[in-house]
């Protein structure tokens, strides 16, 4: 069985992502770590998850300011929702006790038709991971949402504000 790694995606999967403002300048989608034809997965671990992918696509005709992950403002602006076997929702973010100690608004010029990509890591950097009782994988569905709140830095920097939502996703989580 080939295992293949999907670095970037494109057509009706990104197209299909929700938002609360229909004229976002945005698409997002999320690019499992492993594919095969059978099935794609993620990862949770305390340490070393494997890295999968956020794609973040500008669709409008226009170059559009998103804030770097490595501010405040940015830090927060990808999270998920995961639904469990059993029916349960969990929502993921970032860990809210992070503290910045130079802490400057930083964008990043996504060009039209270009993607800002976010690397993501389910690992004890995040809030709110669903917990098991041993190591396995486990089905799951899980949306990416990107949000941004409005600030005073926002508006000064011109960043979009506003909330989108990926489609759902089935996945296979491992947790180890």
């Amino acid at each position: 069985m080939k295992i293949v790694l999907v670095v970037a995606l494109f057509g009706s999967l990104a197209s299909s992502a929700l938002s609360e403002d229909d004229n976002a300048p945005f698409t997002l989608a999320v690019v499992s770590s492993r594919s095969t034809a059978e099935e794609r997965s993620i990862a949770s671990a305390a340490k070393r998850a494997e890295t999968f992918y956020v794609v973040l696509t500008n669709t409008s005709g226009q170059a559009q300011p998103v804030w770097q992950t490595s501010c405040s403002w940015g830090f927060w602006t990808v999270s998920f929702d995961i639904t469990l076997p059993d029916g349960k929702h969990v929502h993921t973010s970032r860990n809210h006790e992070q503290a910045f100690t130079k802490n400057t608004p930083a964008t990043f010029l996504v060009l039209p038709g270009q993607q800002q990509i976010y690397p993501i890591q389910l690992d004890s950097t995040w809030d709110n991971l669903p917990q098991f009782p041993q190591a396995g994988t486990t089905r799951i569905t899980l949306k990416a949402i990107y949000q941004v709140g409005s600030t005073p830095e926002a508006v000064q920097e011109n960043v979009w504000v506003g909330r989108l939502e990926s489609p759902i996703y089935d996945f296979m989580l491992a947790h180890w």
